[in-house]
């Protein structure tokens, strides 16, 4: 735990994350090493990010998974199923984020900054809130919404073959029209990829849906005969 709190302070780069705002959640964990006297002890720390080959949390639907265990080389994945009724709660049930070498390739754009919207009830007229500024589906037209009742079903994570599976068809409302969407992540270690496969049932079909993918890379190449998406920068590449 003092080597991650070291690492965060690293991260920050000078002392005033300690001595900052301490309603901010990131500066309650070192407001809470200065309380205990232990700001010299980690200031000599060693900084070290925790990057575990993997972890699921199944009560929260969450796993991550990455190539290297102890190294940001190679690819990252994270994912979610659960709930649109979380705390501070995104319209995002099976959204998932994928990074290459440490650096970012497909995101989760975040928040803004919060202002009288944002826990009010035109919270999600903010487009950092909706489902299509995330990395799921529109289906029919239809993005998912917000509440204890849209939630994402048969969720199962496989060790041996790491796939992410969950029916998010819950997460939208009837007008969506959709009577399953089996979404599955799989994760190859030894082929550095991972592959999205989406298996759905339409109570009705009213136009085609829109699967989004959220990224800070620009588009080199469009490849229509091999349906071949390449998306890089200076640092990373991605195909698909």
């Amino acid at each position: 735990m003092k080597q991650f709190a070291a690492y965060l302070y690293d991260l920050a780069g000078k002392e005033s994350i300690l001595l900052g705002d301490p309603y901010r959640s990131d500066q309650r964990f070192h407001q809470f090493y200065l309380i205990m006297n232990a700001y010299q002890s980690l200031k000599t720390e060693v900084p070290k990010a925790p990057q575990p080959l993997e972890s699921w949390f199944p009560d929260l639907q969450v796993i991550t998974l990455r190539s290297e265990e102890g190294s940001a080389k190679g690819l990252f994945l994270g994912a979610k199923a659960g709930t649109n009724d979380e705390s501070h709660n995104h319209n995002d049930v099976g959204n998932f984020v994928l990074y290459v070498n440490g650096l970012p390739a497909l995101i989760d754009v975040g928040v803004g900054n919060y202002d009288k919207d944002t826990f009010g009830p035109h919270r999600y007229d903010i487009w950092t809130m909706q489902s299509q500024w995330h990395n799921t589906p529109t289906i029919n037209g239809v993005q998912q919404k917000a509440g204890a009742q849209y939630v994402a079903k048969n969720v199962t994570y496989n060790k041996t073959s790491a796939e992410f599976e969950a029916d998010i068809a819950g997460a939208y409302p009837k007008e969506a029209q959709v009577k399953s969407w089996v979404r599955k992540l799989t994760f190859n270690r030894e082929a550095n990829s991972v592959t999205l496969n989406e298996n759905y049932r339409l109570d009705k079909f009213v136009e085609p849906f829109k699967v989004h993918f959220m990224t800070i890379l620009n588009k080199s190449s469009d490849d229509q005969k091999n349906g071949d998406l390449v998306l890089e920068d200076k640092s990373v590449k991605l195909t698909m």
